[in-house]
């Protein structure tokens, strides 16, 4: 899958978050992980939100209707975690993301 990523500037120093910008809607990005050590979603919001981790500590944030997530690694070790999730980003296909069939 093909996406943009930009640093997100906040007042943490070191931090380490990240918005990706996906082809597929956030929704269909957080059923296609079969992986996440823990995932919980809010459907009382106006705009309903999901929250996910995965066991190396890299945290997922969206709004389950857009086309983009916020990524947080951490902090001692996020360029390597940062490689990986975008390995696998790039390894995922986005037309069976939206079929529901990845």
């Amino acid at each position: 899958m093909e996406f943009t990523c930009k640093k997100i500037e906040n007042c943490f120093t070191n931090s380490a978050n990240f918005q990706y910008a996906l082809e597929v809607r956030a929704e269909s990005f957080m059923g296609a992980i079969d992986d996440w050590e823990s995932i919980r979603v809010n459907e009382k919001l106006r705009r309903p939100t999901f929250i996910g981790a995965f066991a190396d500590g890299i945290q997922v944030k969206g709004v389950l209707a857009k086309n983009s997530i916020r990524v947080g690694y951490p902090e001692d070790r996020w360029e390597d975690c940062k490689e990986r999730f975008e390995a696998r980003l790039s390894a995922m296909d986005a037309a069976k993301i939206s079929e529901g069939t990845e």
